[in-house]
């Protein structure tokens, strides 16, 4: 198995090899503010971590971005993530999706969609469709 992977991290560390400070959040669910690796784009990384089988996703958790009521800095952002990601995963398939009969239909209504999860908005890369995920990765 490899010993490398995102944030510093890889599949099957147990609590003890990831160190840190790790908040439990619930049952073998951590919350880390530090990791070894970190991205400028995240403020904090939630982890599970399974007692008989060791590390087995991450979570990363972005900054707070102050955005318009259209949602157009939230959206860069976004994008300028994907983009990142696109050039380590290959193109991932991408979800900007408003629930079928939400009043919040309008161009100015796209932040207050997402709040109200009547839209969705986000990016996968799964080893189902793609070799280009490394390290024991399923899915980004």
């Amino acid at each position: 198995m490899s010993k490398k992977g995102p944030f510093g991290f890889w599949m099957g560390m147990t609590l003890e090899e990831v160190g840190g400070e790790p908040n439990e959040i619930a049952p073998a669910k951590y919350l880390l503010v530090t990791v070894p690796k970190p991205h400028s784009a995240f403020e904090s990384y939630a982890l599970q971590i399974i007692p008989k089988c060791g590390l087995s996703w991450i979570k990363a958790i972005g900054h707070t971005i102050q955005t318009s009521v259209y949602g157009v800095e939230l959206q860069t952002a976004f994008d300028s993530l994907q983009k990142k990601l696109a050039a380590s995963y290959g193109k991932g398939n991408r979800t900007d999706f408003l629930m079928p009969g939400s009043i919040w239909n309008e161009p100015r209504d796209w932040m207050q969609s997402l709040l109200n999860k009547e839209r969705y908005l986000m990016a996968v890369w799964s080893s189902e469709h793609s070799s280009t995920l490394t390290n024991s990765l399923m899915s980004v």
